[in-house]
C-alpha cells in the first residue's frame, strides 16, 4: 500500500508579449514585482515566459499558474498552447485585452472606471480599476460545452463585464480573464496622468482584489517583509584547530579587519551587533550562540577528515554561492580544515542556469568548497561531483536503520527527488582553477522540514509512520548537512582511490530513469532509451536505430531532462 503525497510545483511564468524585447523585459520586472506583493516571499519563484520559449521549451509540468500581461494579441499558435494548458488542468490569469478563450468582447471606455467584484467568499467590493477600452459582452456565450463561466467584476454604472471566471475541461483548469489591469505598476510606462498614478498608489482594494484573483486559482498570497540579513558567525569544528584557522584568517585581512572580495567583504568583528550585515559587507564574528543552529547536532554527525571542519553560518543572508565563492575565504583557512557555509534562510537562492531557488526557514542550505587535484579520477570529470552531492543528500536519509524506504530519489543531472514527481532539492557547482588545484563550490539546498511551498523530507517521513505503523523521528537541516558533507567525502574517496564503478552502482540504484524514454531535441523530437552516465557524467541514451550517444540540456530553464541535444563532440 502506498500513498502520493501531492504538492504543487512553485514557477509562475508571466508572458508579456510577442517580441521579447527590452520592453518586454521591463514589463515583466514591473508585473513581478506587483505579484511578489500579494504571494509573499518564499512562495513562488516567478519567470519570465519568453514567445519563443511558450511553443519550443516544457514548461508546462513545473507551473503552478500562466499571467498573461500584454496589451497585444498573442497570435493562434499561443493562445492555443495557452488554451491547452487550461484544459489539462492549468491555471491562468489573464491581463490580455485579446485573450479571451472564446468569449466575445465589446468596446467599452478607456481609463480609470469603478468596477464591483464579487469575492466567492463574502460581500461585494467597489474599486477603482484601469480598462484599456474593451468589455466581455453580456450575456456570456462560450462555445465549448466543457466550459462554464461566470463574472465576477463589472463596470460599476452600466454593469458590462470585466472580470470572467472560466472553469475549463474534466481535469478541473481554470482561467481568470480580466479585461481590468489590476496587474499595471505605478512604474509602467502605459501609467501617464496623475488620476491613473494616483489610483494605482493609493489604492489597498486592488491588491485585495488582485490577491483574491491568484487564492481563487488556488495560489497561497500571504504577505511578508523579507528578512533582514544578518551577520555570521565562524565556528570550528575541532577546539584545537581554532587558534590556526583564525590566524590563517587573520594574516589576510586588512587594516580595518576586512576580507575584501568581488561581490561581497567580510568584516571581522568583535561582537555580533558591531556592524550591519549588507549584501556587500558581511559582519563575521568568531564562535558564539546561535540559536537557530544546533551546533552540538552538527559536530555529532560530521565524520569527516577534512570536509566541513569550518562553518561560516548565517541566519540569514543572500546566497551562500556568493559568500565563498568571491570573498576569497576558501583560500584563507587551512588546506587541511574544509569550509562550508549554512544559511539559515537566504533571500536570493541560486539554481542552475540563472534559475532562483526557494529558500524558507526549513531547508538544508549550504556551499561547500573541496579541493580537487586536476590530476586525478574526479579532477579528470569533475561534472560527477555534482552527482555526488545529489546522492549523498539521498544517501544522507536512506542509509540510516528504518530509513531505507523513505522513497528519494535522484534525477539527473543534480536533482533531489521524492518518487519521481516531487523536487526536494538541489546541487550547483561552480569551479575555479589555481595552478594543479581545482576549488569546487558545491551549492546545495534540500527542504528537510518545511511544508511550503512543495513537500518536504519529514513529510516523507510521516507518511512512512502512517503507512508502516512505525515511529521514525523527524530530522533536522543540522542533521542531514552533515550527514550528506560526510558521505561526500566518503564518495569522494572511493572515487579518487577506485574509480567510478562503487559509485555508479550507489547512483543507479537511487536514480528514477533506468530505460526511461526521452525525446530528443524537442517534445516531439525522435526517441530513445536512457542507459546510463558516459564517462564525463553526461547522460547516454540509445537512439531507436541502435546508436549510443551522450545528450547534454539545452539551456532551457524548466525541465532538464526536455529537449536533449546531442553533445558536440571535437576531434
Amino acid at each position: 500500500m502506498s500513498t502520493q503525497v501531492q504538492a504543487k510545483p512553485p514557477n509562475i511564468l508571466v508572458y508579456t508579449g510577442t517580441k521579447d524585447t527590452q520592453i518586454e523585459q521591463s514589463k515583466f520586472n514591473l508585473v513581478k514585482e506587483v505579484l511578489q506583493q500579494c504571494l509573499g516571499p518564499d512562495y513562488y519563484t516567478i519567470y519570465q515566459l519568453k514567445h519563443d520559449q511558450v511553443l519550443s521549451q516544457p514548461w508546462a509540468e513545473n507551473t503552478a499558474l500562466i499571467v498573461v500581461a500584454t496589451p497585444d494579441e498573442t497570435g493562434d499558435a499561443v493562445s492555443q498552447k495557452f488554451e491547452h494548458f487550461v484544459h489539462e488542468g492549468g491555471r491562468l490569469l489573464s491581463f490580455c485585452p485579446h485573450f479571451n478563450m472564446g468569449l466575445q468582447v465589446l468596446s467599452s471606455e478607456n481609463g480609470v472606471q469603478g468596477m464591483v467584484y464579487h469575492p466567492p467568499q463574502g460581500s461585494a467590493k467597489e474599486v477603482d480599476v484601469y480598462v484599456t477600452g474593451l468589455c466581455f459582452a453580456s450575456p456570456l456565450q462560450v462555445d465549448k460545452v466543457s466550459t462554464t463561466v461566470k463574472v465576477i467584476g463589472s463596470t460599476k454604472n452600466e454593469n458590462r463585464p470585466l472580470i470572467v471566471d472560466a472553469c475549463v475541461g474534466s481535469h478541473d483548469g481554470r482561467a481568470l480573464l480580466s479585461q481590468a489591469h489590476l496587474e499595471m505598476n505605478p512604474s509602467d510606462d502605459e501609467v501617464r496622468g496623475t488620476e491613473m498614478l494616483t489610483q494605482l498608489k493609493s489604492n489597498p482594494r486592488r491588491y485585495e482584489v488582485l490577491k483574491d484573483l491568484l487564492t481563487t486559482l488556488g495560489l497561497t498570497c500571504s504577505g511578508g517583509e523579507v528578512a533582514a540579513l544578518t551577520p555570521s558567525h565562524l565556528l570550528v569544528v575541532d577546539d584545537t584547530l581554532q587558534n590556526t584557522v583564525v590566524q590563517a584568517i587573520s594574516s589576510h585581512l586588512d587594516e580595518k579587519r576586512a576580507l575584501r572580495g568581488g561581490q561581497v567583504s567580510l568584516l571581522f568583528v568583535e561582537h555580533p551587533e558591531a556592524a550591519t550585515a549588507t549584501p556587500e559587507e558581511l559582519p563575521v564574528f568568531i564562535g558564539g550562540a546561535v540559536d537557530s543552529f544546533n551546533w552540538q547536532v552538527y559536530r555529532d554527525n560530521l565524520k569527516t577528515r577534512i570536509l566541513g571542519k569550518v562553518v561560516l553560518y548565517t541566519e540569514v543572508l543572500p546566497t551562500t554561492m556568493t559568500v565563498l565563492d568571491s570573498c576569497r575565504l576558501s583560500s584563507c583557512v587551512p588546506e587541511d580544515t574544509g569550509l562550508i557555509a549554512i544559511a539559515h534562510r537566504q533571500t536570493s537562492g541560486r539554481g542552475r542556469g540563472g534559475n532562483v531557488w526557494l529558500s524558507p526557514v526549513g531547508c538544508a542550505m549550504f556551499t561547500l568548497h573541496a579541493r580537487i587535484p586536476l590530476q586525478s579520477e574526479l579532477g579528470n570529470r569533475l561534472k560527477f561531483i555534482g552527482h555526488i552531492t545529489s546522492l549523498a543528500v539521498v544517501e544522507s536519509v536512506r542509509t540510516l536503520p528504518g530509513y531505507e524506504d523513505i522513497d528519494l530519489r535522484l534525477k539527473w543531472p543534480n536533482d533531489i527527488y521524492y518518487g519521481e514527481s516531487m523536487k526536494l532539492g538541489g546541487v550547483m557547482v561552480t569551479f575555479n582553477t589555481e595552478g594543479d588545484i581545482c576549488s569546487a563550490f558545491i551549492g546545495c539546498g534540500f527542504n528537510v522540514s518545511n511544508s511550503n511551498p512543495t513537500i518536504c523530507i519529514n513529510d516523507l517521513v510521516k507518511q512512512h509512520n502512517k503507512l508502516h505503523n512505525t515511529d521514525l523521528p523527524d530530522f533536522t537541516t543540522e542533521e542531514l548537512i552533515a550527514r550528506a558533507v560526510t558521505i561526500i567525502e566518503e564518495v569522494v574517496q572511493e572515487f579518487q582511490e577506485n574509480g567510478s564503478d562503487t559509485f555508479f552502482q550507489r547512483y543507479y540504484n537511487r536514480w528514477i530513469h533506468s530505460k526511461q524514454r526521452v525525446h530528443l531535441d524537442s517534445e516531439n523530437g525522435p526517441l530513445a532509451t536512457i542507459v546510463g552516465l558516459d564517462y564525463s557524467g553526461f547522460l547516454s541514451v540509445v537512439k531507436e536505430d541502435g546508436e549510443e550517444v551522450s545528450v547534454e540540456p539545452d539551456g532551457n530553464s524548466f525541465d532538464m531532462l526536455k529537449n536533449l541535444i546531442t553533445k558536440k563532440t571535437w576531434q
